[in-house]
């Protein structure tokens, strides 16, 4: 069984991040080969993640699912003060499922996380409001991904993917969340069968969080798109 993880987000006019707010990868594999996944199979998930191309290199059946857990240590400063922040643990599921339709149409679907950060000073010595942007902040990016591979010879396969996601974020002020649907398009080419070359575009994601902070001091929580 594999272990995995989401990241979490922090934003405002004191913010405190993580990490970066996407994942180069799924799975602690594919994360731990640098984003390599585009060209390199690992397991279902990251396969449909990566690139859905490298699905026609599955021969059967392939089911594949696993859990990260996160754990950041991150210690904010504002106003004189310092504190480590509350929120210490994250854990997030990831599932795949791959199935060859034919010798030439793949299918695949899986489910992860992909994104977010987050931080928690609300009950610490760190001097900020409590409902001000950068005191708490939690954003959580799910995503699902139906997707098809067509082998076109032994060395070429092309695939296609929908992104279909989720979006949650909280400011402080409650939780506002959103829906996005992207595409992706996958292309791998096997050079021989030790090296393979893969490229994958993805469409960006347009979240649209309702009344989320108040970022301009007039007592109005704003939207935010991210």
């Amino acid at each position: 069984m594999r272990k995995e993880f989401l990241l979490f987000f922090a934003f405002g006019t004191i913010s405190f991040a993580t990490n970066g707010d996407f994942l180069i990868g799924v799975g602690a594999v594919s994360r731990g080969m640098g984003g390599v996944g585009i060209a390199t199979v690992t397991n279902a998930d990251s396969t449909i993640f990566s690139n859905p191309a490298l699905m026609t290199e599955y021969k059967k059946a392939v089911f594949s699912f696993g859990g990260t857990l996160f754990m950041p240590h991150t210690k904010g400063y504002a106003n004189g003060t310092s504190a480590t922040s509350d929120a210490k643990y994250f854990a997030v599921p990831s599932i795949g499922f791959i199935y060859p339709m034919s010798q030439k149409w793949f299918f695949g679907i899986s489910a992860y996380g992909i994104s977010g950060m987050g931080v928690d000073y609300r009950n610490t010595n760190v001097k900020c409001n409590p409902t001000s942007p950068g005191c708490y902040t939690n954003f959580q990016t799910m995503e699902v991904a139906p997707s098809l591979a067509y082998k076109v010879n032994e060395k070429l396969s092309v695939g296609f993917g929908l992104d279909l996601s989720y979006g949650a974020l909280d400011l402080g002020a409650g939780l506002s969340s959103d829906y996005a649907v992207g595409v992706q398009v996958g292309v791998s080419y096997k050079v021989n069968p030790t090296f393979t070359l893969g490229a994958v575009i993805k469409s960006p994601l347009k979240f649209n969080f309702a009344r989320v902070g108040d970022f301009n001091g007039d007592g109005i929580l704003d939207d935010m798109t991210l």
